[in-house]
């Protein structure tokens, strides 16, 4: 095996330092991170808790974790974001990320809430689309 890496010019040393190598995540752009203000702000907003409540490390209350949870639901429905980058962006993982959309689905039957999200996801759409993110359509 040692014989087939220097055949091609490659050392061992240099496959050990690039496999030991930390990856880079790649920081996000200023327009990124306008949208994700804008949207957390029209969130707060609507369900009347403090912005910075909805990237608190506990769970606070039932109304301010419900207001996350619709807060990650709109990312990832209205902007279009992966499950995995909503996560980070309210550090959480992304599984919770995954169940708070699924308490939101559940909630949605609710006819008072499923219009407030409808008129939140208007919002974030038109954000996500005047900031050039990938947005999806709003009804």
């Amino acid at each position: 095996m040692m014989r087939e890496i220097f055949l091609h010019g490659v050392s061992p040393m240099t496959l050990i330092e690039y496999s030991h190598r930390p990856r880079r995540r790649r920081r996000p752009s200023f327009r990124y991170k306008i949208a994700r203000r804008l949207m957390e702000e029209a969130v707060a907003a609507a369900f009347a808790v403090p912005a910075g409540e909805l990237r608190a490390a506990s769970r606070r209350t039932a109304g301010v974790a419900f207001a996350r949870q619709s807060a990650m639901y709109l990312a990832h429905v209205a902007m279009g974001l992966s499950l995995s980058a909503v996560g980070r962006i309210f550090h959480r993982h992304h599984t919770t990320a995954a169940h708070a959309c699924q308490l939101v689905e559940l909630r949605r039957d609710d006819p008072d809430i499923d219009r407030l999200l409808d008129m939140l996801e208007c919002v974030c759409a038109d954000i996500a689309r005047d900031m050039r993110i990938r947005p999806q359509v709003c009804p």
